[in-house]
């Protein structure tokens, strides 16, 4: 059976009961697709060269406003 968790900070996340003895109920909060082997098919939709300053902070800066989401 599968039940929504509210956490502190109000997200929420689905866990699935795996097991119930007597008054202790045991729950599953992992991802369903956790443990599994996935493969991905993806197409580049495009490609451009890094900034000085995304090559020295070592992350993309403002993706959206490049065009690429």
């Amino acid at each position: 059976m599968e039940f929504v968790v509210e956490l502190e900070d109000g997200s929420e996340m689905v866990a699935v009961i795996t097991e119930i003895d007597g008054d202790k109920v045991y729950t599953d909060s992992n991802h369903p697709f956790s443990g599994r082997n996935l493969l991905f098919e993806v197409e580049v939709a495009n490609v451009r060269e890094a900034t000085d300053e995304e090559l020295d902070h070592g992350h993309v800066h403002e993706y959206e406003k490049r065009g690429v989401k």
